[in-house]
This record gives structure tokens, C-alpha cells and sequence, in this order.
């Protein structure tokens, strides 16, 4: 399975984390009036649970409860902690006419948040617990001496989609970065949207180089590139509140 899925979202993962941890200390010292006490308890949290994450993605002998809890739990920390974020870039938000309902930490939000927030946290959570399951079936196929794919991967989730690793990828950043309700956040998810498909057209290549025959069959029976029925109505849904909001 050498170039499939072979892409990992740590270093993104390890990016968002270190930004997101970051944000308080700016407000400590620029605003003496901004709920800088409850930035700084927000993040103590943040510090402790956020790493439960990486540490126990594949960890089997952590419950998939627990894990699911534990992304449940980080989900609003990164929520909050992006929109404390886009404060500093120039206003570019979507559903900006709507009044404001209430503030939590100096942040205002309205009723279009709170839906953004309930659409976000679903495919967040889901995406993660089933990105970790793509993670164990990956892993079963894995070469020990070079810590690649030594074959291609046909069954379980790779019989539904050709990519799912990315499409959990795309569905993860997009339920982060799409309900910051800003074009900035947007902008950057649709980055990444594009950058995945590019690795996978990538990846495709190498695929058919290697495995020839087999891989063009495998294509023929598992026409989904990279989204489901399921996730692209998800992934519609979500980029449409953006497009409503625009209009």
C-alpha cells in the first residue's frame, strides 16, 4: 500500500495546537480588560486534555468512549480558542448582520455560532473516532522495517473510499476552520481541500505505477476517491451555512 493514505496530519495538528496555545499569552499582555483570567484557566485545560488526542489516536487499549469523550471535551477549546484568534486579522465574517447574543472569555457570539458550533462538533467528533479506526486498519498492512504500506489496502474502510485517511483529514480541518464563521477560516480550509486533492491525484500515480492492473480494478470497484455519500452531504451542509450566510 505504498503511497496510499500516506499522508499524516500531526504536523497540522502539531501547528493548530502550539497557535491555539499561544493565544492567551498575547491578551495577558495587549488587554488588561478582555477575560484574561478565564483565557488563562481556558488554556490551562486546554494544555492537559488536547494532547490525550495524538498520545491515544491508535492506542487500542484506550476505549473508544474515552476517546471519544476526550475529543468531545477538546472540540470547544479549539472552537473558542480559533475565534479569540481572528480577532487580530481584518473582519471578514459571514452571517455578520446578526446581533450578538452573549460573550464567553471577550468573545461575541451569536445564534448562527451556536448552530456552526453543534454542525462542527459533530463532524469533528465523528471524524476523529472514525479517522482512528482508518488508523488501525492501516496500521495492519504496515512493512515493521521501513514503517510503510507493504500492500494495497482493499477492505474495511479503503472498500468504501479509495482515501479515507484524507477524507477524515478534510472533514476534520473543515468542522474546525469552516464554523469560525469567518472567510479567513475558510480560506484556509479550502486551502487544504486543495493541497489533499492534489496529494491524492499524487498518490493515484504512484499507485497505478505499482500495482498496475490490480489497482485500476481496484478503482473500478470502489469508485469513491475521497467522500462518501455520507460525508459529502455533511461537507455540503457545512460549506452551504457559508454560502447562505454570504448572500
Amino acid at each position: 500500500m505504498i503511497g496510499q493514505d500516506t499522508i499524516n496530519g500531526t504536523d497540522f495538528d502539531l501547528i493548530l495546537w502550539i497557535t491555539v496555545v499561544l493565544l492567551p499569552f498575547r491578551g495577558i499582555f495587549s488587554e488588561p480588560h478582555g477575560g484574561n483570567h478565564f483565557n488563562i484557566l481556558f488554556f490551562l485545560v486546554f494544555l492537559l486534555v488536547m494532547p490525550l488526542i495524538k498520545v491515544h489516536q491508535y492506542d487500542r487499549s484506550f476505549s473508544l468512549v474515552s476517546y471519544a469523550l476526550v475529543t468531545f471535551l477538546v472540540y470547544p477549546f479549539l472552537f473558542w480558542g480559533l475565534r479569540w484568534l481572528l480577532q487580530f486579522f481584518p473582519e471578514a465574517w459571514y452571517w455578520g448582520k446578526l446581533v450578538n447574543r452573549f460573550e464567553i472569555g471577550g468573545i461575541a457570539f451569536n445564534l448562527i455560532d451556536g448552530m456552526l458550533f453543534l454542525v462542527g462538533l459533530f463532524g469533528f467528533l465523528l471524524g476523529q473516532v472514525e479517522h482512528r479506526e482508518v488508523g488501525w486498519q492501516n496500521s495492519g498492512v504496515m512493512d515493521p522495517n521501513t514503517g510503510s504500506p507493504a500492500d494495497l489496502k482493499t477492505d474495511g474502510w479503503y472498500g468504501r473510499v479509495r482515501h479515507p485517511m484524507y477524507q477524515f483529514f478534510m472533514v476534520v480541518s473543515s468542522s474546525l476552520l469552516v464554523t469560525t464563521r469567518s472567510l479567513w477560516g475558510m480560506s484556509i480550509a479550502l486551502m487544504l481541500l486543495g493541497l489533499h486533492w492534489l496529494a491524492i491525484g499524487m498518490e493515484e500515480k504512484e499507485l497505478r505505477s505499482r500495482f498496475g492492473i490490480r489497482y485500476l480494478q481496484y478503482r473500478q470497484e470502489v469508485p469513491c476517491q475521497f467522500f462518501t455519500r455520507f460525508w459529502a452531504v455533511y461537507m455540503i451542509i457545512l460549506y452551504g451555512i457559508v454560502i447562505l450566510g454570504m448572500i
